[in-house]
Parts: C-alpha cells; structure tokens; sequence
C-alpha cells in the first residue's frame, strides 16, 4: 500500500466497499426472489390443494356414506340428480375441477424445478381421480336407480365397481395429500432456511462494506491531514519567507508536492540572494559615485576617481 497513490489507495477502499455493498444488495435480492417463489407456491398451490383435498375428501365421504344408508333402506321418492349422494357426487367433482384448475394457473408461474414436478405429479393424480370419479358416478347413478326402485339384489351387482373405483379414489386421495404435506414443510424449511442465509450473508457482507468503508474514511483522513500543514508553509513563502520548507516525507502526491514546493521555495530564495547582494553591489557603487571615489565615464563604465 505504501507504493500506491493516494488516489489509488482511495479509489481501491471505495471500490472494495462498494462491491461488497452491490455483493450483500445482490445477495440479497435473490434471495428475496427465492423466498418470494416459494410463497407464491404455498400461498396460490400448496395451501388451497390442501383444502380442495379436505373438502373432496369429505364430500367422497358423505357420498359413501349415503350409499350405505340407501342399501338398507326403503324406495325414496328423492331420487336422481337431487340424491345427496348425487349432490356429494357433483361436490367431488367440481373440487376435482378445482384443484386442476389452480395446478394449471400456478405451474407456468413457477421457476423451481422441484415444485414444478411436484405439482405435475399432483395434476396427473388429480386426473386420475377424475377418471375414477366418472366411472364411480356412473356405477352409484345406476346402482342408486336399482336400489331406490326396490331391486338391491340387481344393485349389488354394480357394488364391487363402486368399492373399486373408491378405493382408487382414495388411495390417490391419500396420496395427493401425503404430497402436498411434504412439498408444504419442504418449500417452509427451504424459506426459513432461505430467509436465514439472506440475513447470515448479507449481513456479513453488509459489515465488510461497513469495514472497507470506515478504512476508506480513516485512510482519506489520514492521508489528507498534512494539506493544512503544506498550506501554512505555503503561505509563509507567499508572504516572503523563502526560508520556510515543508517537513512533509511522503512517496505519494501529497509527497512530490511537498517536495516541488521545497525545490521552488529554495530557487525563489537563491535568486532573491542574488537580487539582494547585487542590490547591495549597485548601492556601493552608488555612494561611491556620491563621495566622489567613483566616476562615470562617457560610455557609463564606473572609475575610480585618482
């Protein structure tokens, strides 16, 4: 550092200060970004798929349940599309619809190659529920029809196919939500984790510009102090003191000035010692040509007087 310029010195501690500055704003702007997608996967996927699963769930189950009441029971008059097991039946679907719905809005939106297999994997699960769901509609429209006209033994016929296609529905149930409640906890811990690093880096690199900083302000103060000093010396030889000399040892700018100013202070004062002593000549020459010792000639060559 001792060979650099003052201005280098100054230039490099504001450059070190500023990257690492741009380095800790970066950081910590991407990090940001990463914490914001994974909101964004929660907030708009994740959190309400978990809740279409719950209310799906819950519907499939009103609708099983509504099944086994009508095996046991009496002809109803309320049959066909106003049953509750049609109506659970019509709720599961839609929620069905839903949730592929929301996977189709969220999936282009999403940058992270985890959460986008993830919700792939969540949509063709959705879809085969669906299927599953078509096929146990079908079997519990005709099922219920032979069941509320008084026909169970026909009605359970259609039974093993309305068992089969539930249990698909759950088993794909269970899993979309057993997948949801890990890519929840997964994208959560990435977040806290994403959150903590942000703050662990750019902090760290925020006190490296902090430090960098104060070196530049310590190392502008010192390097700057000796100006005052060369500005009294430099008055001094302005107002007639030749003599005056700058103690100012430095291998830098402030340095060679120093040393310059030196130089000319000792050449005005050289020359101002020749002007003085041929004043002084002339003046001798002077009162001599008074008191008569010296005379003029024609040609003004000074002689002295026999």
């Amino acid at each position: 550092m001792g060979r650099l310029s003052l201005r280098a010195r100054i230039l490099g501690a504001f450059l070190l200060s500023f990257l690492s500055f741009c380095g800790a704003l970066l950081f910590g702007l991407a990090q940001l970004e990463s914490i914001g997608g994974g909101l964004e996967v929660l907030d708009k996927g994740y959190l309400p798929l978990s809740k279409v699963v719950s209310q799906m769930e819950a519907y499939q189950g009103r609708l099983e349940l509504d099944l086994e009441r009508l095996e046991g029971s009496r002809p109803r008059p309320l049959t066909g599309a106003s049953s509750v097991s049609m109506v659970s039946a019509e709720k599961v679907e839609g929620h069905i619809d839903g949730g592929l719905a929301l996977i189709q809005e969220v999936l282009p939106n999403i940058q992270d190659t985890e959460e986008k297999a993830t919700l792939a994997a969540l949509k063709g699960q959705f879809e085969r529920i669906k299927e599953a769901h078509q096929v146990q509609q079908s079997a519990v429209e005709d099922y219920q029809q032979r069941a509320e006209a008084g026909n169970v033994a026909e009605a359970q016929v259609i039974k093993p196919d309305i068992q089969e296609a539930q249990t698909q529905i759950h088993t794909e149930i269970g899993q979309v939500s057993s997948r949801i409640d890990s890519a929840t906890q997964r994208v959560s811990e990435r977040t806290t984790q994403a959150q903590k690093r942000a703050v662990l880096v750019s902090g760290v690199l925020a006190l490296v510009a902090l430090v960098f900083g104060s070196l530049m302000l310590i190392l502008a103060v010192v390097s700057l102090r000796p100006i005052t000093r060369l500005t009294s010396e430099v008055q001094r030889i302005a107002g007639g003191d030749y003599a005056a000399r700058t103690e100012i040892k430095r291998r830098d700018e402030l340095g060679i000035l120093a040393s310059e100013i030196n130089t000319m202070a000792a050449s005005i004062e050289a020359r101002d010692e020749a002007l003085r002593t041929r004043a002084e000549e002339l003046d001798a020459v002077l009162n001599a040509i008074r008191l008569g010792l010296v005379v003029v000639d024609s040609q003004g060559v000074a002689l002295v007087n026999p």
